[in-house]
């Protein structure tokens, strides 16, 4: 009879103290979980927040209509392509890891991202300044200076675009362009001073 007084006594604590099952109707136990976002007794049914945002990116390539007979329209129109299939780096200018991202067929780039700001970086720039002066940007001509090598510093350095994104809730539409100029393509450090054709 004592060992009847000393077992009830235990049963209630330990049932006042598992808190880890509750019973449902079919007296099956069901795990507890306080998320006030689950409308389910199944966790397949926990809403997925989307903690980032929709971000489009359209890549063009401009090359300068540099003299001689008047263009065409269609001409003009070949002056501005979509980068299409292009490889970039994206950056995330606040902890610096880099991501290859490469645009479809139009030349667009569809991106989800995190708030921050972040930066667009071409391919050939992503190496060492010794290595980036290695490359054939030069031009032979008797109209080109050359702005020297602080200017290609600052070239490497330089990203083909930055944006910054502030909300989640809205999607965000940006475009970003590749520019050559007239007998000096890409490179920004060389210009170019002598007659256009007439």
């Amino acid at each position: 009879m004592k060992f009847i007084i000393y077992l009830y006594p235990l049963l209630l604590l330990s049932c006042s103290t598992n808190n880890k099952v509750a019973m449902n109707h079919s007296n099956q136990p069901t795990e507890i979980i306080n998320n006030p976002e689950i409308i389910s007794e199944d966790k397949k049914d926990v809403p997925i927040l989307n903690l980032t945002a929709n971000i489009v990116i359209n890549f063009t390539h401009h090359s300068p209509y540099c003299g001689g007979a008047a263009p065409s329209q269609e001409m003009l129109n070949r002056l501005n392509q979509p980068m299409s299939n292009t490889t970039y780096n994206l950056i995330n200018l606040k902890t610096l890891e880099k991501t290859k991202v490469k645009t479809d067929s139009l030349g667009e780039l569809h991106l989800d991202l995190g708030i921050g700001s972040y930066a667009i970086q071409e391919l050939y720039k992503d190496c060492s300044f010794p290595d980036f002066m290695k490359q054939d940007n030069s031009r032979i001509g008797m109209y080109i200076e050359d702005l020297g090598p602080e200017c290609y510093k600052k070239w490497w350095q330089s990203y083909l675009g930055e944006f910054t994104v502030i909300s989640i809730d809205e999607r965000q539409q940006l475009n970003m362009r590749e520019s050559e100029s007239c007998f000096t393509g890409k490179n920004p450090c060389l210009i170019y001073t002598g007659p256009y054709p007439p």
